[in-house]
Formats: C-alpha cells, structure tokens, sequence
C-alpha cells in the first residue's frame, strides 16, 4: 500500500485551501489510466454530426470562430432576453472591441470583464481572446467589496465594464483603463486589415473566480487547449450540430458557463445568455422553449426546480440533452424527469469543479435498475489520470472511498496571483511537467464497471462523536422521502461539540404542515441511518439560501433558523 510513495511523505500534512503539495511523492505506479469508454455511450449515438477536426485544440479560439463566423453568417449566434444576435453581428461587435483593446491595453496584460450576463459577455471573452489578453470574468453578484478586493490584487491594465449598469459600489481601481462597451454599439465600421493576434494554446487565456463561500475568491486560470479540450469532448458526446440551441443555468463567469460556451459556438449553434438569479427560472424557461432550446445545463438542485413549474412540459418539448454538474444526480430525480422531458431526452451527470472543469461524465442508461442512489457522476475523461487515497494520500484499497486526486495537462493552469500564473495549488508533476497535479477535496469510490461515485466534499466532512460523517449522504435520504424537494445539511460547532442541522424544502405534493413533513423527515432518518447521523434539528424552510455559484449560503441558512416562516423539529 505504501509502494507508491516515499516514506518521507507519510507525515507530511496536506492542507487544501493554500499549501501547495510535493508531487515527488506520487510515484508514477500509483496512476490509473481510465478506461476507454464512447463519449456518448448511451447517448446520441445514432444522431449525425461533424466531429471537430484533428487540430481543434492546438488552434486559437478566435481563429475557429472566425471560421465559423464565415460559415454560418445569419445564423443565431447568441441571444438573451432583450437581444439576439447573429454569428456576423457577435464577429463585428467583437471585432470592434477587440481594436480598442490592441490600441489601448499593451501586448501581455490581463483585462477585467464586469458585465452584466447578456450577450455583451460572450463580445468581450471573444475579444480579449482575439488579442492575446488574459480574461479576468468578475461576477457582479459577489459583493462589491469582494469584487473590488480581486481586482486590486489582480494586476489588471484594463476593465471593460457596462456604462448603463451601476457598479453598486464597485470601484475600478485608481489607474486601470477603462473600456464602456455599452448595450448598443453605434461605432462607425472599423477599418479593414486587423487579424487576430496568435497565441500561446497553453498561455493563460481565461481566469475564472471561485465563490469565495470559504475565504477570498481564488482566480484559476485555463488555457485555450484546455477549454477546447473540454469543449470537444461535448461536442463528441452531445453529437452538437448547427441546428442546436444551447440553454446553460450556469453563467459564462462560472466554469460549467465557460467550457459550454465554445462548445455550441464552435459547432455553429446558438447559446441564451441567462442569469437566473437576476431573470428567474420562469422567465429563463420561458427563453428556452421560445428559442426551442435543445440542450440545458444546469445544477441539479436548480433542474429540481424545473420540474415545479407548471408549464415545464411544454417549455421542454424540444430539449434532447440535459446535463448536470455541481451535485449528485439521485434516482428519483431520474424518475421526475423522465417523466416530464420528451421522449429520448439524455441525461447527463457529471463531476467537475473550476480547477479540473470535468473529470467524470456519463449518460444515465435508459434502465438505472437497482442502482443505489445517488447514481454515479461517470466515467472519468480519457485525457485524466488518476488515484483515490486515503487521509495519509496512501491509494485505498480496490472498494474503498477516499480523496481524488487527478493530473492532466488539460486541467487549470494554476492561480492568478498579482498579475500572474502561480501553480498555488496545482503544481507540474516532478516526473512529467507537462502534467499539473490536483488534490481535488472530493471523496468518490470507483464503481466496478469503472465509474466513480461522487460521495461528498472532504472540507465538508465532520465528525460526530468521533464518527466520520458526509453531510451529502443525510441529504439524499432526505431527498427520498416524500414530500420534501431540497434538503441541505448544516454542520455547527461551539468549539466542543458539533450538532447537524437538516434544512428541507417541501414540494408541491406535500401537506401544509410543516411540523409533521419535519417529523416525517426525523422518522425516516431514524429508520435509516445510525443515530450519529441524525441531525439534532430539522427545519423546513421555504427555500434554500444560495450563493451566486449556487451552493448552499450555510451562513444565511443558520440564521434563518429561528425566523417566524420556519418550522423545525428537534431531536
């Protein structure tokens, strides 16, 4: 069990926020090359498409786009809920901005982006790419001192900011350029002869903040290979075609936004432009069925919500793909979907996170059977190595749970650190340094059929009477009993002890009393689980509290508690 790891490692104490680990204690036996498995295995198989050609991943983003650009002219490119534009209107609104950032902004420095989600984003991602210009995308919903905070320590020459959106307080820092692209260009066309400016495949391209739920946001860093890396792969697995219309609830400044939307770009398909937290699912729902979405993106909790609108069939009818990221996929999920999507409709799960964007992925078979739930997120991507280890990062034995720990050249760079790429927390492999090396905090079990199931986070799990607990398994029962749509649980310590408290949200089939639903919860997990396991309190809330990455705000939930519209029940 040690073989694969030098002696002097073993009392080595990992830490996951901010110590960067020595990958000289990984020999290169530890390893495990996944297995070779059809990107669409249960999916579209049967559905033509044109895979992308040899050297996708070696050529600029800017330079594909062009081409398709020129292929696909009138066709819908992006669109939101106030304006559509084509593939010829996206060219030359990017265009035009990307001259004013070759004027104004040096060769080599980075570029902020703090816009509003609509279709100006997608312009200035693809302008700063056309010039070689590393893409800082700020998400307005963080807090303004946040924001305000990565931008100072971001090194940046320039942000290209909305004049018609207020900053809410927000200051650009002192000296920074700044570039207004407003909602509505009314520039004079620009001259002829500008080309794109050729870079790097692996120079850091696109920098995308983390949430900031645990400290200060981190800024990771990809590349363009491994953004379009990850974008084939879709391509290959969604069969993605000209005619598609992709739907992502996950916004272009998150990563599951970013990686979709070159995906659909790319192929000559369309991509809405959302933001749910500011437009509301009903009025993202609404866009999807009127642009005839065929492809939708989303986190499951959020999918979960589709499912309670009343004109969801109908908004749906033309989805053939749906896929999940950023939670466990359950089989009664499955189930409620299945039974409201068109007939055919994919389902996807994943496992991914801004650092590694995905690792795993697989269409659900059309027949779960007894799989227990939640269900597998996939079969880890071919371009991936990997091993599961245990708190002493020992791989476990062939069964057993434990961390994920990755190394890819097709994972992110690194961090940006004052105007910079730093490995932080992603350093070469010492054997081969092409390779970047991720301890992912993720706690999955590899399946026999070479699937791996995500089980929780690491920096989730707590202990319970010296009991080693997993807050997403407390979850997925409660998720199963009937009646209850969300659940969220919630660890507190007062420096001793440490209590559990489970947040359920009920459905639109149960009874408006909320005391008894909380009973009902407290009954099942009696029955179910070992009395460690059971949270001291349940309460059921009327939603759950999320930040803008759409996990869970456990600070807003606890202090929720004890507000007038919740009901609780006590152990």
């Amino acid at each position: 069990m040690w073989s694969g790891i030098d002696r002097a490692a073993r009392e080595v104490v990992m830490a996951h926020d901010d110590t960067p680990i020595s990958t000289g204690m990984f020999a290169p036996d530890v390893w495990t090359r996944p297995p070779r498995v059809p990107l669409d295995l249960h999916g579209p198989s049967d559905l033509p498409y044109e895979p992308p050609a040899a050297d996708f991943v070696d050529r600029p983003v800017y330079t594909l786009f062009e081409s398709v650009a020129a292929r696909h002219a009138d066709r819908l490119a992006v669109c939101d809920l106030a304006r559509r534009m084509t593939f010829a209107e996206l060219h030359a609104e990017t265009t035009r901005l990307a001259i004013r950032i070759a004027r104004r902004v040096p060769p080599g420095q980075c570029i902020g982006v703090l816009l509003p989600v609509d279709v100006r984003l997608p312009v200035a991602i693809l302008a700063c790419l056309a010039t070689g210009r590393t893409c800082l995308l700020f998400d307005l919903h963080h807090p303004a001192d946040r924001i305000a905070s990565s931008m100072r320590d971001a090194g940046l020459a320039a942000v290209i900011h909305a004049p018609d959106v207020p900053l809410a307080g927000t200051a650009i820092p002192h000296g920074v350029e700044r570039l207004p692209l407003p909602a509505v260009s009314h520039d004079t066309p620009e001259p002829l002869g500008w080309h794109a400016t050729p870079e790097d495949a692996d120079a850091p391209a696109i920098v995308v903040f983390t949430s900031g739920s645990t400290g200060q946001p981190k800024g990771i860093v990809h590349s363009q290979r491994a953004v379009l890396c990850r974008a084939r792969q879709m391509i290959d697995a969604w069969h993605l075609r000209p005619d598609d219309v992709l739907a992502s609830l996950s916004t272009l400044t998150t990563i599951a936004g970013i990686t979709c939307f070159p995906a659909s770009l790319l192929t000559g398909g369309a991509q809405l432009v959302v933001d749910v937290l500011r437009d509301g699912l009903g009025r993202v729902l609404a866009l999807a069925g009127r642009e005839h979405a065929s492809i939708m993106v989303g986190f499951p909790d959020l999918l979960r919500g589709i499912t309670r609108l009343s004109d969801a069939r109908t908004r749906l009818a033309t989805l053939r793909v749906i896929r999940t990221a950023g939670g466990a996929l359950l089989a009664s999920d499955v189930t409620a979907w299945r039974a409201l999507l068109p007939p055919g409709c994919h389902i996807m799960t994943t496992l991914g996170s801004t650092e590694m964007m995905t690792f795993a992925q697989r269409f659900v078979p059309p027949d779960i059977g007894a799989e227990p739930s939640p269900l597998p997120a996939g079969y880890p991507l071919p371009d991936h190595e990997y091993f599961i280890a245990d708190e002493q990062y020992r791989p476990v034995p062939a069964g057993t749970m434990g961390e994920l720990v990755i190394r890819s050249r097709n994972i992110a760079s690194g961090e940006w650190v004052g105007g910079a790429c730093t490995p932080g927390r992603l350093p070469p492999d010492t054997s081969e340094p092409a390779l970047r090396v991720l301890c992912t905090g993720d706690i999955v079990g590899a399946q026999p059929d070479g699937t791996v199931r995500f089980i929780g986070r690491r920096d989730n799990q707590v202990k319970v009477r010296g009991q080693r607990v997993e807050p997403a398994e407390i979850e997925a029962t409660l998720r199963d009993v009937p009646g209850i749509a969300g659940a969220s649980v919630v660890a507190e310590s007062d420096g001793g002890d440490v209590s559990l408290t489970a947040f359920i949200v009920p459905g639109e089939d149960a009874s408006d009393d909320r005391v008894a639903l909380a009973r009902a919860a407290h009954d099942a997990l009696s029955q179910r689980l070992p009395r460690y396991m059971q949270p001291s309190r349940i309460v059921c809330v009327a939603a759950l509290v999320r930040l803008p990455s759409g996990k869970i705000d456990t600070r807003a939930m606890l202090a929720a508690c004890d507000a007038p519209t919740t009901k609780s029940v006590r152990r």
